[in-house]
């Protein structure tokens, strides 16, 4: 009994820890040197000197020998890099980032407790929707006062928290699903409701972007959503339904959302998709430079002024393509690395699907829309809080979940 007792309160303070890791990454990452890294050590060493039974309670999976490889890739294309202080500091988020990814792997282990952590962050994703929106409204009503109408040709205009706002529609959508999980799993009508509510405010705040590349992931998601029920889980298949047709009704009322569904009706959406192919064939120009182990992490936009052959027009940091900026800055190796990780995915996705969990098809679906996302608008890289974001969803998806306590028999 004392054992359960305190097995409990490590498993209550490995959760309270990982809280506080997503806070203070999301504010700063490099503050995790200095505050996660220490906890994190601690845990390890206090679990090791006390027969490892976190360490040897579960099976490693290829997904994490892969991380251990990008690890190492990610260093080598530092040391090798053009300019070494910018890769330093893309090399430390991508290592503090699989640093929480293992945390979670060896001490957060039971249902209960990512149940709870979803709950929170479909709180925490509809507050920020609800906060978005306001922006929203204000940007609106700015270009509304001096009579304007189409605010599709004035998104760069609109940056709600300071960012761009492809960039803040892609960290709402790492948010998406945890409101649908939350939604399926939770067994409350009033529950359900609120958390619809949440999903809706979501959905509108991501439209209100006018970003293209989102509006193709939203699709992505929904489709592989409802396909990987009908295959998976058909019993759920109806509450599924239910659930996308609440959720998307009330988001047809959205203005303009029409004309960015065209994709490439309007001026500034033509421009955008040429800048698009400019960016992409300098990519390419970039990793033929450099092709072993590419210009180095967090060198794009040093290499892309530096080397790019057409100087037309206004110059942008983003690749606008994650996968061609992998290419870019960590060339061959990090190609095939990063791409044994993205297969690894789809491998381990499917295998849980197939045992029928429910979290799994969820987070499947929403991986392979961010995949197709990173085609559109490269964000993985450099915002941090999309980073840590996708390796939670990575976590869920790959985490073999407890029920009880029999691990620590």
């Amino acid at each position: 009994h004392l054992h359960k007792i305190f097995y409990s309160a490590f498993n209550l303070l490995a959760f309270l820890s990982m809280g506080l890791f997503l806070l203070i990454g999301f504010i700063d990452i490099f503050s995790w040197i200095f505050i996660m890294l220490p906890v994190v050590v601690c845990f390890y060493v206090y679990d090791i000197r006390h027969g490892a039974v976190y360490l040897t309670s579960g099976e490693i999976s290829c997904f994490d020998y892969i991380l251990y490889t990008v690890c190492a890739v990610e260093l080598l294309c530092c040391l090798t890099s053009v300019y070494i202080p910018n890769s330093i500091t893309a090399t430390l988020k991508i290592l503090l980032s699989i640093a929480f990814y293992f945390f979670i792997r060896t001490f957060i282990r039971f249902r209960s407790q990512f149940a709870f952590l979803y709950k929170v962050l479909s709180i925490v994703a509809g507050i920020l929707s609800l906060i978005t929106l306001f922006f929203f409204l204000l940007h609106r009503d700015r270009f509304y006062s001096v009579g304007f109408e189409n605010l599709t040709d004035f998104r760069s205009h609109y940056r709600p928290f300071g960012q761009l706002s492809n960039n803040w529609a892609t960290m709402l959508l790492c948010l998406v699903p945890f409101p649908i999980i939350s939604i399926l799993e939770s067994g409350y009508r009033k529950e359900q409701i609120c958390y619809i509510c949440m999903e809706i405010l979501m959905l509108v705040a991501i439209l209100v972007s006018f970003s293209r590349g989102a509006y193709i992931a939203l699709f992505v998601f929904f489709a592989m959503l409802i396909t990987f029920f009908c295959i998976y889980k058909r019993d759920m298949l109806k509450k599924a339904l239910a659930i996308c047709l609440c959720v998307w009704l009330p988001t047809l009322l959205c203005e303009h959302v029409l004309i960015t569904c065209f994709m490439n009706h309007t001026v500034s959406q033509q421009r955008s998709t040429a800048g698009r192919f400019v960016k992409w064939k300098e990519a390419i120009n970039i990793f033929g430079l450099f092709p072993a182990t590419g210009v180095g992490g967090g060198n794009y936009a040093l290499a892309s002024d530096t080397y790019r052959q057409e100087r037309q027009g206004l110059f942008t940091s983003y690749a606008t393509n994650t996968y061609l900026q992998v290419a870019a800055e960590k060339g061959i190796v990090g190609v095939i690395v990063y791409g044994a990780l993205v297969l690894s995915l789809i491998y381990i996705g499917i295998h849980q699907m197939k045992k029928g969990e429910l979290r799994s098809i969820v987070f499947f679906s929403i991986l392979l829309a961010l995949g197709v996302r990173e085609v559109t608008f490269s964000s993985f890289f450099q915002k941090e809080n999309m980073m840590i974001l996708c390796f939670l969803i990575m976590v869920s998806l790959v985490q073999p979940l407890e029920d009880n306590y029999e691990l620590f028999k």
